[in-house]
């Protein structure tokens, strides 16, 4: 498993990864959102075997900056 850490707000990066599903990547992507978990799952499945290729699962923290300010 591997963590990433970037700024941006969730729904800069659903538009975002959208955006580049339909116009580079042809649709090939499944996106999900789980409003309930606050995560969202990005999979794509292999055409020519119908398996899954990969699974991304991607989940926003909301960090609070007063927590490092009191350090």
């Amino acid at each position: 498993m591997v963590d990433h850490d970037i700024e941006v707000m969730p729904g800069q990066f659903w538009e975002e990864l959208n955006m580049f599903n339909e116009d580079l990547f042809e649709g090939k992507l499944n996106l999900k959102y789980n409003e309930e978990k606050k995560h969202m799952t990005i999979e794509m499945l292999d055409p020519e075997t119908g398996c899954l290729d990969f699974l991304v699962k991607a989940k926003f923290f909301a960090l609070n900056d007063n927590s490092i300010e009191d350090q």
